[in-house]
């Protein structure tokens, strides 16, 4: 079952370094699977508050997010986020077609 990385960035606190983030992330992803199917400046919202930034990466399976997550290429990349921006990242299963 396809499984659907969803991260919401709230606030850049260093925008060179998520940049360089943001460079490295589809070498990662690409070698476990992930693709992005939405990324964007700002998210229009219909409802709530805002803003953030969010990109929903989709993957074959849910054990392909979790190696990708807790990969070694990852943890690194990871990092770079932590230190420049505040985010929340969540994992989701899709439904079978």
């Amino acid at each position: 079952m396809t499984a659907y990385v969803i991260a919401r960035i709230r606030e850049i606190t260093d925008p060179d370094l998520f940049n360089e983030y943001r460079k490295q992330m589809p070498v990662v992803l690409a070698q476990y699977g992930g693709r992005y199917l939405a990324r964007g400046p700002e998210e229009d919202l219909l409802a709530g508050s805002g803003p953030e930034k969010v990109a929903i990466i989709e993957f074959p399976s849910r054990a392909a997010a979790d190696k990708f997550w807790t990969s070694p290429e990852y943890t690194e990349v990871r990092k770079l986020r932590e230190r420049s921006a505040d985010s929340k990242i969540g994992v989701v299963e899709g439904f079978p077609l």
